[in-house]
């Protein structure tokens, strides 16, 4: 199959397939934008592992460098309470090819990364950075994709170097997608105790700004 597909739907399929996922741990996203709104906002992708996480970027960038021309990555956020989960949203990371394969081809349709966000867990008052951002994304119709690494001072650093520019971001809610579509698929393999652990993880592992992060 890899012979049909061009550079970039190759990369994305590199960079959503990656063993590092694995050894980079994806725990939360944090949120960056311009106070003027002068430039377009920034979703980055906080791992535990920073070197990890920047080695899954450049299965992209060291390929077709730092634009996602074609929108051959797909970046999903899905809104919505899911039954069994703790309330939140989820972010979904998948080839943009996967939507239009074959029911039969499951290996490759359903391949990506998702991970349910809980931004206000244990912390009832924080702000809805994600309202903020769709707002930024709106405004400027394009996005950056980073990995957020940490430095050793303890702060988040978002990795503009290895950042992907993107125009086309999916927004979701989960009574919107029938049950046979991926997206709802992948939001039912979501382990909602693991995922709580990890960010109750992170809020002791990573030193942020409240107002940029959330797990």
């Amino acid at each position: 199959m890899s012979e049909m597909l061009s550079t970039t739907e190759q990369a994305a399929l590199r960079f959503c397939e990656s063993h590092h996922w694995h050894e980079a741990i994806w725990l939360a996203t944090a949120y960056q934008w311009h106070p003027t709104s002068k430039m377009p906002p920034v979703l980055g992708l906080v791992f535990a592992d920073g070197r990890k996480g920047i080695e899954i970027f450049r299965t992209w960038t060291d390929a077709v460098g730092n634009v996602d021309e074609n929108d051959d990555l797909r970046v999903a956020i899905i809104e919505g309470d899911m039954p069994g989960q703790t309330a939140g949203y989820t972010v979904r990371l998948s080839p943009s090819l996967n939507e239009y394969l074959d029911e039969d081809d499951t290996d490759r349709r359903f391949v990506g990364r998702v991970v349910r966000m809980h931004p206000q867990f244990g912390n009832p008052e924080a702000p809805d950075m994600l309202a903020r951002f769709k707002q930024e994304y709106q405004r400027h119709g394009e996005f950056m994709l980073p990995p957020v690494v940490q430095r050793d001072d303890g702060e988040l650093y978002m990795d503009v170097h290895h950042g992907i520019i993107k125009r086309e971001l999916v927004l979701r809610h989960v009574s919107d997608i029938s049950d046979d579509e991926p997206d709802m698929l992948s939001l039912r393999e979501c382990d909602d105790e693991k995922i709580i652990r990890r960010a109750a993880a992170s809020i002791d592992t990573w030193t942020a700004d409240e107002n940029s992060a959330e797990a």
